[in-house]
C-alpha cells in the first residue's frame, strides 16, 4: 500500500510502530499469522457458515466444507470465539498479543498489561470486495470506512480494535 508503513512482526522497532499508531490511529503489521494459520481460520469460518457448530442463528446447509461460497453466505457473524475453539485460540495468539502490547500501551495510562476480549466478528465483503448497500443507500456496515478504535468506553475503560485479514479481495 503506497504511503502506508507496513511493519513486519519479526524485527519491528517498537517505538516506530507506536509512533505510527499514535499519529494515524492504526498500524499494519504483516505476517502476524502464518499462511497455515490463515488457512486454519478460513477452514473454520467455512464450518461456522455451513452451520457445523449448531449455533441457532446459522442454519445448516449441506454444501461441501471446502466450498468458497460458504465465506460469502453471511456478511457478519459475531462472537464466533464463543463456540469455535479455533477462533478462540487466536484471541491469545502470541503475534496478536505482541502488537496489542504496543498499541494498547500507547493510550492507556497506568496499563497493567492485561486484556479482556469482549467481541470477535467475521466480516466479509461481496463479490469484487465491494460492500453491499442497504435499501437506505448507506453502506451495509459502519466498518466500511476506516476504523480508528481507541476510544474510552462507557465503563471508563479503553477499547481497542484489531483486525486480522486472512485474505485480501484484490489478490488471486
Amino acid at each position: 500500500m503506497e504511503g502506508v508503513d507496513v511493519f513486519r512482526l519479526e524485527g519491528f522497532e517498537k517505538g516506530e510502530l507506536i509512533d505510527w499508531y499514535v499519529a494515524n490511529g492504526y498500524v499494519l503489521v504483516d505476517e502476524v499469522l502464518s499462511a497455515a494459520e490463515c488457512d486454519e481460520i478460513v477452514a473454520d469460518l467455512k464450518k461456522i457458515n455451513r452451520g457445523d457448530y449448531g449455533c441457532e442463528p446459522i442454519a445448516a446447509v449441506d454444501w461441501s466444507a471446502g466450498a468458497d461460497r460458504l465465506l460469502g453466505r453471511y456478511m457478519y457473524i459475531g462472537e464466533s470465539h464463543a463456540y469455535s475453539s479455533v477462533i478462540g485460540r487466536y484471541i491469545t495468539h502470541p503475534g496478536v498479543c505482541r502488537v496489542l502490547d504496543c498499541v494498547v500501551g500507547a493510550y492507556v495510562p497506568f496499563w497493567d498489561g492485561g486484556y479482556k476480549c469482549v467481541q470477535t466478528m467475521f466480516v466479509t465483503k461481496g463479490p469484487g470486495g465491494e460492500w453491499q448497500p442497504l435499501a437506505s443507500g448507506r453502506a451495509a456496515d459502519s466498518d466500511a470506512r476506516s476504523l480508528v478504535d481507541r476510544g474510552v468506553d462507557r465503563a471508563g475503560g479503553y477499547d481497542q480494535g484489531q483486525w486480522l485479514f486472512v485474505d485480501f479481495a484484490g489478490e488471486s
